[in-house]
């Protein structure tokens, strides 16, 4: 776990990461943003033309109706798609904090009592699975969120119910993922 937190490697792979999923939900916010004030332009015209005489009533219906539906479409992803990157933002600004409360807790891990010690493994773990083949400890928070994603390259495996740590293979005497 500690190599898991600390890995200065780990850590910015995942902020680009990050950093570009943010970048691209910004993207969407602003292209929903343009495209709603462009239906809203093209209403604008659509009703301009109906006021001027230029359209027939069915077919300024025949026109309006279609984009009025755009609209109220965008409006309703809009909200939606702007609360996704405000919640991204704040889980982003948050892992600074939670990164560095856990580096905390590493340097004073030693001076520790062991019954406080206890607790905190026991808080975060769910379940240590022993078998020949490894160690599987299934974490009680989603490990995903600071790894790479499942089925990335790695000396350890994500899995969806916690962290699969590498353990040392008893027999061989090589570190595999459990």
């Amino acid at each position: 776990l500690k190599g898991f937190l600390f890995s200065d490697e780990q850590i910015a792979e995942h902020r680009m990461k990050t950093d570009a999923l943010l970048a691209r939900k910004q993207e969407t916010v602003e292209h929903l943003a343009a495209e709603a004030h462009s239906v809203r332009q093209e209403m604008d015209k659509v009703y301009r033309l109906y006021q001027a005489d230029q359209i027939t009533p069915d077919g300024f219906g025949a026109r309006y109706r279609p984009l009025e539906e755009r609209l109220k479409a965008l409006e309703n992803e809009l909200p939606e798609a702007q609360a996704a990157l405000d919640v991204l933002r704040i889980h982003h600004l948050s892992e600074d904090t939670t990164l560095s409360d856990v580096r905390d807790l590493h340097s004073r891990w030693n001076t520790l009592p062991h019954a406080d010690k206890r607790d905190i493994v026991e808080a975060i773990t769910k379940r240590i699975t022993v078998s020949r083949e490894g160690v599987v400890i299934d974490l009680r928070y989603d490990p995903e969120r600071l790894a790479a994603p499942s089925g990335a390259e790695g000396d350890s495996a994500i899995h969806s119910n916690g962290y699969a740590v590498p353990v040392k293979d008893g027999n061989k005497g090589t570190y595999q993922s459990a």
